[in-house]
């Protein structure tokens, strides 16, 4: 295996941390979901849908735009926000949309699944639609009468992760088989393996291209490690917390994982509200209620990704879209953060 030096992989670090869908990297992995997309989309019948549903910065629209070519795609995908039925005039046998996810508002998501429904039943044509959890709503995922989902989208596991640092690096610096980048210590945070849905290419990427630009531009073997995320952290690292409550919240809370799941281990089904609330009794600030605490904490908390929703998005009775449900995940920051 060759050294790779700090100055080099600084001098390309746009390249080798970049996770847009129009930047210049190569493709890696997901072998399984090109084989079964592929597969699913030449049984596609008249009118039918696919989903693909991962949560935000997963690689989802890098995956379509990479593997479109093999499904026919020859115009960009439409956002669902801008579905109109004058756009939806297109020559393609299969039709591509983007942005199923909570990013767009409620009105406009069901809009935008409701003209393509019409659409592809009308015309004959097939659909396939990008996005996150939104898309196992059932007030929008049955809008369609006949609908499947890509099931075999692979997590961004340590394996991964590994592959496509190792990927790029060979392409950007041209080198063979180079050595890791990213002691096992952080890996061990970046990619816990019983928390998976918390590893996204938007989140682990732009992490390291911050680390990196702590690392000295010298020739030393570069290795980002632990301790130069926990200095990040400490340093650099804002949560945005606005009041008193927040802030006394989040010590216990990193109190409370350190000490219930260190390095996330035995949080795969992550913690209901319930359990989120039961913490704050531990603050020198108490909660009347549930719904209190939500408004104080919880929305917050999973705005500025401290927490991650793995829950399904949905309308409530109130009418108010609760882009951001439990379960919940620590952050990768909040993992770090209760290490110190």
């Amino acid at each position: 295996m060759t050294k790779v030096s700090n100055s080099e992989i600084k001098r390309e670090a746009a390249n080798i941390f970049s996770y847009g869908r129009q930047d210049a990297a190569p493709f890696y992995n997901r072998e399984e979901s090109k084989k079964e997309i592929v597969k699913k989309c030449k049984t596609f019948q008249s009118g039918d849908v696919l989903f693909l549903s991962a949560l935000l910065g997963a690689g989802k629209s890098f995956f379509i735009d990479h593997i479109g070519w093999q499904l026919g795609k020859t115009e960009n995908s439409l956002f669902i926000r801008d579905v109109t039925k004058k756009l939806l005039k297109r020559k393609n046998d299969i039709l591509f949309f983007d942005e199923a996810d909570i990013k767009t508002s409620w009105e406009d998501l069901r809009r935008g699944l409701t003209l393509i429904a019409e659409h592809i039943v009308e015309t004959g044509q097939k659909a396939v639609i990008v996005g996150d959890y939104c898309l196992y709503a059932g007030q929008l995922a049955g809008i369609f009468n006949r609908k499947d989902y890509l099931n075999s989208f692979e997590p961004l596991d340590r394996i991964f992760l590994k592959g496509i640092l190792e990927s790029r690096i060979s392409t950007f610096l041209n080198r063979k088989n180079p050595e890791p980048i990213v002691d096992e210590a952080l890996m061990n945070i970046l990619v816990p393996e019983e928390m998976t849905p918390v590893a996204t290419f938007r989140t682990i990427l732009t992490m390291l291209a911050r680390l990196v630009r702590r690392l000295p531009a010298n020739n030393e073997p570069c290795m980002v490690t632990l301790d130069t995320a926990k200095k990040w952290v400490q340093e650099e690292y804002d949560p945005n917390l606005e009041t008193y409550r927040q802030e006394d919240y989040l010590n216990i809370l990193l109190d409370y994982f350190n000490r219930e799941y260190p390095g996330g281990k035995g949080l795969q089904n992550g913690l209901k509200t319930k359990q989120l609330f039961d913490v704050a009794s531990e603050t020198k600030t108490k909660y009347e209620s549930i719904a209190e605490f939500e408004s104080e904490i919880i929305v917050p908390f999973t705005r500025n990704e401290l927490l991650i929703s793995n829950g399904v998005p949905f309308l409530n009775e109130k009418g108010d879209f609760v882009r951001r449900p439990e379960p919940f995940l620590p952050s990768i920051p909040l993992l770090l953060l209760a290490e110190i």
